[in-house]
């Protein structure tokens, strides 16, 4: 009876062997799976955790496409159309001196972008354009003052009024790879590597209405044109807060390789006092930097194959010594110096982004 017994548990115990060995197998298995997904190999062969994808968890085929209204301002030094005096210059000891300055008011212009997220490690890849442009006219008028000269031409002549028009245009296209990943349960990095290109027109037209040592009509024209192409680095980071709501701010810069064309040209209604032009080109190294800082709200849409996301942000950009105009000296009108100035761009960004 023992021995009748003793088999069938012999092969139950056989046949239990080889399950929980398959069982064992399967678990080690689902292990490493689960391993392989949280480390990673370096390149020097040893092994680290791996940071968790912070692209948005949609079911679609990972592109996204953005929209943005941009509401800016741009600030330059150098654009200073006029001077106006007490005292006729090198008359007086003492001259109190007051600059009129163009000032641009605040234009509309956009920015869109598209990529798409690869599954390799979700890499994501973008291409963005920015289109903006203002312009500004300002007027300045003979008063008390005693003397009133243009400042941004080669005959600087005694005026009763000088008017002014400026122009800027700006455009720009980025190509940028990046990886959104999390280093903490609600903190986002997106480190991003490109090209950017730049093009910057400037255009003022000043009229001025002379009555010394002739009565006419001074006219003027200046572009500055600037093309650059260049490496760019930024940061993005993101704090998830309740309710789909987070917090974004980012940062970067670039290094531009460009060139500058530099038009000056001026005439009069009187031959006796000549006209000019002047004609050159610089060829520099213009850094950039950038900054963002706002909030948003993102959601997923149609079963989680589609995703929505709002973002308010300020944008400053700054552009050093965009500013390479001729300065013309008063005593000597043959001799001029550039302005050498910078340009900054900022205000308010809003955001439409679609994610499928």
């Amino acid at each position: 009876m023992k021995k009748t017994l003793l088999f069938p548990l012999l092969v139950f115990s056989y046949v239990q062997g080889f399950a929980d060995t398959d069982n064992l197998n399967s678990r080690l298995s689902i292990l490493e799976i689960q391993m392989n997904e949280i480390s990673t190999k370096t390149v020097y062969g040893n092994y680290g955790g791996k940071t968790a994808s912070a692209s948005p968890p949609i079911s679609g085929e990972n592109w996204f496409f953005a929209g943005q209204m941009l509401y800016w301002q741009v600030n330059e030094g150098g654009t200073d159309y006029a001077q106006s005096f007490e005292n006729n210059p090198g008359m007086a000891s003492v001259d109190d001196v007051h600059n009129h300055r163009l000032k641009f008011s605040w234009d509309f212009g956009f920015r869109v972008y598209a990529g798409k997220t690869f599954e390799h490690d979700k890499w994501d890849l973008s291409l963005n354009f920015t289109w903006f442009r203002t312009k500004k006219s300002a007027t300045a008028s003979l008063d008390s003052d005693a003397f009133l000269i243009p400042v941004n031409s080669i005959t600087q002549l005694k005026s009763t009024q000088v008017k002014t028009n400026g122009n800027i245009r700006f455009y720009n296209l980025d190509l940028n790879l990046g990886r959104r990943y999390f280093i903490s349960p609600k903190l986002a990095l997106h480190p991003t590597l490109g090209i950017k290109t730049a093009w910057i027109s400037q255009h003022f037209r000043t009229h001025s209405a002379v009555v010394y040592p002739f009565s006419e009509q001074l006219y003027t024209k200046q572009r500055n044109g600037f093309f650059g192409i260049g490496p760019e680095v930024g940061m993005e980071g993101k704090w998830f807060l309740p309710h789909g709501f987070h917090l974004t701010a980012a940062g970067g810069g670039s290094l531009l390789w460009g060139s500058f064309t530099i038009a000056h040209d001026e005439r009069t209604t009187v031959s006796a006092v000549p006209g000019g032009a002047l004609r050159f080109d610089i060829h520099d190294v213009s850094p950039m930097a950038q900054l963002q800082m706002g909030f948003g709200y993102e959601t997923n849409i149609y079963h989680n194959k589609y995703r929505l996301e709002f973002n308010v942000v300020y944008e400053n950009q700054y552009w050093w010594d965009q500013n390479q105009l001729p300065r013309f000296d008063f005593f000597v009108p043959q001799r001029f110096q550039r302005y050498s100035e910078d340009l900054s761009l900022q205000g308010l960004t809003v955001e439409v982004k679609f994610d499928f």
